[in-house]
């Protein structure tokens, strides 16, 4: 038997449904067997302990009272369950919205619905009036409220949380901004076509672009929506998948102003793109994304946000003005960044003299990769019962190894080569650096590497895209020319000496018209660099001759460059760092070979009629 108090006498009949369906699964008493159960609620001031007597034979009994003065005495002493409740709060209100009507409302309204009385909420939401429209005439009609928005948005909790997001660059600017437009659309001082209603976040994976979105919705106080190309294709076959895209839209607009989080956009690929049978099929599901982006159903009040790690592959279309117009890389963060972000997750601030040690642990480590660390440096002190430290913090760091002195010596003169060759081909030198360290456990870290200035000329010529190529193998072509071979750290992982060079011959070959033949193919991205190379033999061959002919030239110029290979290959090991300014002066007294870039002749490979 249970006695519960309502503080709220509007609420029994509400709770007295509430309870019959919770434990009967209807709102009306059943009897079936011995598990019959009965909720009713007694009016106010005429307890009737003798009725109430016959529904104590129920299984299940729960008596809903006004007042705790109309509870029984010997009831209120026997009862298993004996509780007082009030008005439901903003959490209750948020959960009950979102199962009756599918729709989840911002934080600010649920917390108004909580002051308005529940059966004026059930009229306004009721079924078949946007849930948006009914909250707002909810707003229009309750007098003690002023239904204007202040133009400038306060530093509330919210704000200065997106504000205080490291890693993001340009995207908390943009965020703040429309933030400031959402509270003037809010008040009605500014229209839709004033704010901006499409943002594509790109970026490697593990960079933080759906958590921004996340952290947007929330500072500007707006539901937020998530739908993904795989979610819509879930729902069976293509008629199937456009319905579930067209009811994301709709629960969106419904619920404007929304924003609304499309995850892995890179899945709308150019319908010019023919990777196999399905690209019928493709063009379909596209045509569909671009109605719903700006047909007839007008999506004001949303803004639609869209994530994915490879632009390049989105049909253009998508991304034109007035659809997803505005672009922002999200890039893996740098050592302040991911400072910032550790001591996010950690709770605590990062001391000054554990940075060195952390910020060579943590290099190309991702957002997501700084969470998981900071997981579990908290996971190490609640195994030992205290607070989390710097202390757990490092030791939750991969673990340190040194390499050996004859592969440490095999990477700089690796370093060298690229550093020479690049002085050879005309490009300045930044800095070199080399490691004689390595974490344990790490699928991508960097040994060493030699940075160059960024070239300022508007046009690439052959030349320099071929010089450009022969950095990316002169590595190798240090290694193989003094040591006999070269061993597997140029290749296997995206951004390798390898990977680089294969992408530089390809769009020589089958981009750029620059190598045997004029046919070009708009460039996409590395998949579809990939995907030609995959399935024409005939482009695949000019590639593999561009990477020989290339290596070979690389190794005439290292060859022609021994000394200040050699010169280079010494010191590096022993300073680990030079600058550019102290690579000329090392080699000041070296004579160096200037690149001549060879055209090579026709291939006289096989072509189709």
């Amino acid at each position: 038997m249970a006695c519960v108090v309502l503080n709220d006498q509007s609420l029994t009949g509400y709770f007295e449904n509430a309870a019959n369906l919770l434990m009967s699964g209807t709102t009306r008493t059943v009897r079936f067997g011995d598990d019959e159960a009965v909720a009713q609620k007694v009016r106010k001031g005429k307890p009737n302990p003798t009725a109430m007597m016959v529904d104590l034979e129920f299984r299940k009994s729960l008596f809903l009272f006004e007042s705790e003065d109309d509870v029984p005495r010997v009831f209120r002493a026997s009862a298993n369950v004996f509780a007082t409740i009030g008005a439901p709060d903003s959490r209750l209100i948020t959960a009950a919205v979102y199962h009756f009507r599918s729709v989840r409302i911002s934080r600010g309204d649920a917390e108004f619905l909580t002051t308005i009385p529940l059966h004026e909420v059930a009229v306004a939401l009721r079924k078949g009036v946007p849930v948006q429209r009914g909250i707002a005439s909810l707003r229009a009609n309750n007098r003690g409220e002023s239904v204007t928005t202040p133009s400038v948005i306060e530093p509330t909790p919210a704000i200065r949380k997106l504000e205080s997001l490291h890693g993001y660059g340009g995207a908390i600017d943009w965020g703040l901004q429309f933030c400031r437009d959402i509270a003037d659309f809010k008040a009605g001082k500014i229209g839709w076509d004033s704010v901006d209603r499409g943002l594509l976040l790109f970026g490697p994976p593990g960079s933080g672009k759906t958590q921004f979105a996340r952290e947007l919705a929330y500072a500007a106080d707006l539901p937020l929506f998530v739908a993904s190309y795989a979610q819509w294709q879930s729902q069976g076959h293509q008629g199937d998948m456009l319905k579930a895209m067209r009811q994301s839209f709709k629960e969106a607009i419904e619920n404007a102003p929304s924003i609304l989080l499309i995850d892995g956009l890179d899945s709308m690929m150019s319908r010019e793109t023919r990777l196999s049978d399905n690209s019928n099929y493709n063009r379909g599901v596209v045509n569909g994304f671009l109605e719903c982006l700006d047909g007839l159903n007008r999506r004001d009040g949303v803004l639609v946000i869209a994530t994915t790690n490879e632009v390049v592959v989105v049909d253009p279309a998508i991304l034109r003005s007035g659809r997803i117009d505005t672009h922002i890389e999200i890039t893996l963060p740098d050592a302040e960044a991911r400072f910032g972000i550790l001591e996010r997750y950690l709770g605590f601030p990062v001391a000054e003299d554990h940075k060195p040690t952390i910020e060579r642990a943590t290099e190309h480590n991702s957002g997501a990769d700084l969470e998981v660390l900071a997981r579990k440096a908290h996971r190490f002190a609640r195994a030992v019962g205290v607070n989390t430290s710097i202390d757990h913090l490092m030791h939750a760091l991969p673990s340190v190894r040194t390499l050996p002195v004859e592969t440490y010596r095999a990477n700089a003169l690796h370093e060298a080569g690229h550093a020479v060759t690049g002085l050879a081909v005309g490009r300045t030198i930044v800095d070199a650096r080399i490691s004689d360290t390595y974490y344990e456990g790490r699928q991508v870290q960097s040994m060493g590497m030699v940075r160059f200035e960024t070239l300022t000329q508007h046009r690439r010529t052959r030349d320099v895209i071929f010089g450009e190529l022969l950095i990316a193998l002169a590595g190798i072509a240090a290694e193989i020319v003094v040591l006999g071979r070269h061993d597997e750290g140029a290749a296997g992982a995206v951004g390798s000496d390898l990977e680089m060079a294969t992408r530089l011959a390809t769009t020589l070959e089958a981009v750029n018209g620059m190598g045997d033949t004029l046919v070009s193919e708009p460039y996409r991205g590395e998949s579809e660099l990939r995907r030609v190379r995959e399935t024409n033999s005939i482009v695949w061959q000019r590639v593999e001759k561009t990477l020989h002919v290339a290596l070979d030239q690389a190794k005439d110029l290292i060859k022609e460059n021994l000394d200040p290979v050699h010169a280079i290959a010494q010191e590096l090991p022993r300073a680990k760092s030079l600058t550019g300014d102290e690579i000329q002066t090392l080699l000041s007294d070296k004579s160096l070979t200037i690149a001549m870039f060879e055209v090579s002749a026709r291939d006289g490979l096989r072509r189709s009629a």
